[in-house]
């Protein structure tokens, strides 16, 4: 099984075929914590998604062979995916609006 799909996610040269929305500089401690916590639970869903993507496949043993260690090793792999992917695919900029304008009319 290769990875074709998941590293063209991570190649930075293909970053601007996908929107690269930033969360926007913010003041006040209440601000960071929401821009904070919404690319948190950016990251958190691409790592599910990730994990369900790789569960799908037929992981044929590799060069490394089908062991728990292989396995620990595709799991920490897949979550820094998340972590670098996160605020690529425009979640967290839209949780954000959202609970900011939540926020806003609960003033």
């Amino acid at each position: 099984m290769s990875d074709i799909g998941l590293k063209g996610i991570m190649d930075p040269s293909l970053s601007s075929a996908i929107s690269q929305k930033k969360l926007p500089k913010l003041e006040g401690l209440q601000d960071k914590k929401l821009a904070k916590a919404s690319k948190e639970f950016e990251t958190m869903f691409l790592d599910m998604v990730f994990k369900s993507m790789r569960e799908t496949t037929a992981f044929e043993s590799d060069a490394m062979g089908d062991s728990k260690a292989s396995k620990m090793y595709q799991e920490l792999l897949d979550q820094e995916y998340a972590k670098n992917s996160a605020g690529r695919f425009g979640i967290a900029q839209a949780l954000y609006n959202q609970m900011t304008r939540i926020n806003g009319e609960a003033k």
